[in-house]
């Protein structure tokens, strides 16, 4: 009987770590993202497929540690920021016995995207004290580009500077005739610069010519003299060249996006599966002996029982 006892209890503990491998594979059910970029603050949200569970990242400069609450069955990471690229690895830890339950992956990425180039234009007169407008757009897609800073220096001065509005358009007004250098620039775009001629618009000019005229007479003759006046107004209207609108449409060249697939969470512990067949062969090899040595034992108890 005790050995029937001894077996039953190998045989109910191989079930258990049984079920405590597969159980441990299960914790982590998925990590959303799995990928995220170095020093781009990012939300993590760690399914679970039980509660009373502790969850921690580390790696890559990131220690952050999360539980459940309740009956909640997922822990959610707020700001992450990876320092440099690499893994951060997920770890799921029983709350009560603290043992490790369950393990994932999430790949931190070097966070360069290919730049990309603006489609600049400039509208107006290119007059002084004419108000300019620079638009700025993206060259692909053809959207307005916010927040991108403009500078203009005249005669290597910054004469104006400013960030586009949400139409992506800066204005600016000339003070003085030249040649405007206008520089933009965009995170994650390519570096644009380009000039604007400004001139300074029609001049009226006036100008006045007197003449006088004196006739003198014999003496016995007296003659009042005449003075006569002319006056000749001229208007000068010189010829002004206007400055034509500029685009500027660089040549676009689109860096292809690679995209990393992501690897499935770890779990599983597989020598667990091995312990149990050996388990289960022990058992079988053991009743098979002992049911051959039984046998001959309950014949030799029957012909006794005939002696006596």
């Amino acid at each position: 009987m005790n050995r029937r006892f001894f077996i039953y209890g190998l045989i109910i503990f191989g079930i258990f770590i049984l079920i405590g491998g597969v159980s441990a594979s299960g914790i982590i059910r998925g990590v959303t993202p799995d990928q995220i970029d170095v020093k781009t603050p990012t939300d993590i949200n760690v399914s679970l497929s039980t509660n009373n569970t502790n969850v921690t990242l580390s790696g890559c400069g990131v220690s952050m540690t999360g539980s459940t609450s309740g009956a909640e069955t997922w822990v959610e990471f707020t700001g992450v920021t990876a320092q440099y690229p690499g893994i951060i690895s997920v770890t799921a830890i029983n709350a009560t016995s603290g043992e490790k339950t369950g393990s994932a992956e999430i790949k931190v990425g070097t966070g360069r995207r290919p730049r990309r180039y603006l489609d600049i234009s400039v509208s107006g007169n290119n007059t002084v004290n004419e108000v300019v407008t620079i638009t700025v757009l993206d060259k692909r897609r053809q959207d307005p580009v916010d927040d991108a800073e403009v500078d203009v220096y005249l005669n290597g001065k910054k004469v104006a500077y400013g960030l586009t509005d949400d139409n992506g358009v800066f204005e600016f007004t000339p003070t003085e005739e030249g040649d405007y250098l206008v520089t933009v620039d965009k995170h994650n775009y390519h570096h644009e610069e380009f000039s604007i001629t400004v001139s300074g618009g029609a001049v009226t000019t006036t100008t006045t010519t007197t003449t006088t005229t004196t006739t003198t007479e014999a003496t016995t003759t007296t003659t009042s003299s005449t003075t006569t006046t002319t006056r000749t107004t001229t208007t000068m209207a010189p010829t002004t060249t206007m400055a034509p609108t500029t685009t500027m449409a660089p040549t676009t060249t689109m860096a292809p996006t690679t995209t990393i697939p992501a690897e499935a969470p770890g779990g599983g512990i597989p020598w667990l599966w091995i312990v149990v067949i050996i388990v289960i062969i022990i058992i079988v090899i053991y009743f098979v002996a002992m049911r051959g040595k039984e046998a001959p034992s309950e014949e030799a108890e029957e012909a006794v029982e005939e002696k006596t």
